[in-house]
């Protein structure tokens, strides 16, 4: 019988996970299927009450990393140390939920930024599911300190908090351009973990002329494969990547989940050329 794995997430149109996932289902001759699913937040319930009866596991992208946790009947340590999950496996008829983005974007951080966070300062913008899983990441790695920015204050300032409680040098601040200029000037790392660039006529994410050349930048998005970020960094000498190595990445864990299978990564690969 066929197995359906799918995306979950609004938009999600724009994703490569199903070119990612079916080939690798192709090349190991296995009988699935991954489809997209565009569920917007109203929808959350209704396509959890019938996961079971149709799916085999999921993955889960903006904006319902948070949101879909408390949908799961159990989640490993990390997935609740972080408060997210973005990859759900169906299992003896319970939903477990797991966080393969922290595997995802500490391979790419360092093997295609070849960024080392122990000692270092990051600024990161974002502080929903994505940002979560970045700077518990970064944690993890002793990163030295941690600066959330979002359009968000209060949520950014709660992420800080939870943070601290677990022994990380964390703070929030308002999105004011002389305050990140001078942050910019004293840190290491600058990760995008916002969907700021993924559509034509976004804002700027930060002004170009705060960047220099010995920060690292990572933004998560990799539809278009090089957003204005991106392209304004490497014009600032800055080594710079998106996030399709993160996606492979965090892919290839969500896919052994599944198959109890080690993932085919460079068919994988080459599906997202």
């Amino acid at each position: 019988m066929k197995q359906t794995y799918g995306l979950i997430g609004y938009p999600v149109k724009h994703s490569l996970s199903a070119r990612m996932h079916n080939a690798a289902f192709k090349h190991l001759e296995i009988d699935a299927e991954y489809e997209l699913f565009e569920i917007k937040p109203g929808e959350l319930n209704d396509f959890f009450s019938s996961f079971k009866e149709r799916l085999s596991g999921i993955n889960i992208t903006i904006p319902h990393k948070e949101a879909s946790i408390k949908y799961v009947d159990a989640v490993d340590k990390i997935s609740d140390a972080i408060g997210a999950i973005n990859t759900v496996v169906l299992e003896n008829d319970r939903l477990h939920g797991y966080n393969t983005d922290v595997i995802g974007f500490l391979k790419s951080l360092k093997e295609d930024l070849k960024f080392k966070p122990a000692g270092k300062r990051a600024v990161v913008f974002g502080a929903g599911g994505a940002a979560r899983a970045v700077t518990f990441a970064l944690l993890f790695e002793e990163i030295e300190q941690i600066v959330l920015v979002d359009i968000d204050t209060k949520k950014a300032a709660l992420l800080a908090d939870e943070l601290q409680k677990d022994g990380c040098n964390a703070i929030a601040v308002e999105k004011d351009p002389m305050a990140i200029k001078e942050l910019l000037l004293n840190s290491d790392l600058v990760v995008n973990a916002t969907p700021c660039g993924m559509k034509k006529g976004d804002p700027e994410l930060l002004d170009p002329n705060f960047l220099h050349d010995k920060l690292a930048v990572f933004d998560l998005i990799y539809n278009p494969l090089e957003t204005r970020l991106i392209k304004e960094a490497k014009e600032k000498g800055c080594n710079a990547v998106n996030g399709l190595g993160m996606l492979l990445y965090q892919g290839a864990a969500a896919f052994r989940l599944w198959t109890k299978k080690p993932a085919p990564i460079g068919i994988m690969k080459e599906a997202l050329e």
